[in-house]
């Protein structure tokens, strides 16, 4: 896939991301990182099934949407971070005074790695293709722990991200694809916006 056309159409959705987690506060970072998170599942999906449309009508909770996008051959490495990017979302969405801990980060390190190091690594390069720190996220455990969740929600939304791209280029056979062929924050779900 050419690194220009990937990079337009990933680089607007990006830094809308790094915009909304760099200036949140803890309970933002996990609520509005699951929010790019799923939107990018979403889209994943979307772009898998015929109409795209029926995916609302089909009224899946987060779980279930992660369980269509296996089925609809989403990486496996993508299924264990999910997981625990739900219950993450979930403790903070339902809980008053939780805060982001090393054990938290350490949890959301071991899923990454699950099943995922090389596809990771491959999502990074795509995402970040002009970095000149490659693969330094998996070295991270002495950096804090709030920015080391901010950098594996980074991570997860790059795999997914890179993965609904994958599924454009190889279901509608693009070329290229512009930097607003899907939109950087957009709808999440009809009527819902971010």
């Amino acid at each position: 896939m050419d690194t220009d056309v990937a990079q337009g159409y990933l680089g607007k959705r990006r830094d809308a991301l790094h915009a909304t987690l760099f200036r949140e506060d803890e309970l933002g970072i996990v609520i509005r990182g699951h929010i790019h998170v799923e939107h990018e599942l979403i889209d994943f999906i979307r772009m898998m099934i015929s109409p795209p449309e029926i995916l609302s009508a089909l009224d899946l909770d987060y779980k279930d949407k992660c369980k269509l996008a296996s089925a609809l051959g989403l990486h496996k490495a993508l299924q264990a971070p999910l997981k625990f990017a739900g219950s993450y979302r979930n403790r903070f969405a339902h809980n008053l005074g939780v805060d982001i801990t090393q054990q938290d980060a350490d949890n959301f390190h071991s899923a990454l790695l699950l099943k995922g190091r090389e596809y990771f690594e491959h999502s990074y390069h795509m995402v970040y293709p002009c970095s000149t720190k490659r693969n330094d996220f998996w070295e991270i455990k002495q950096i804090e722990p709030r920015n080391r969740i901010v950098s594996y929600f980074l991570l997860l939304w790059g795999g997914l991200a890179v993965a609904t791209l994958e599924a454009k280029t190889k279901i509608e056979g693009v070329k290229e694809l512009s930097p607003g062929s899907i939109p950087a924050g957009g709808v999440v779900d009809e009527g819902v916006t971010q």
